[in-house]
C-alpha cells in the first residue's frame, strides 16, 4: 500500500464525516 494513496484516502473520510453531520 502507497503512504499516498492513506493520506487520499482520509481526507475523502473527512469530507464524507462533514456531509453526515450536516445530514
Amino acid at each position: 500500500m502507497s503512504s499516498g494513496s492513506q493520506r487520499r484516502w482520509r481526507y475523502r473520510w473527512r469530507s464524507t464525516c462533514r456531509t453526515f453531520s450536516l445530514h
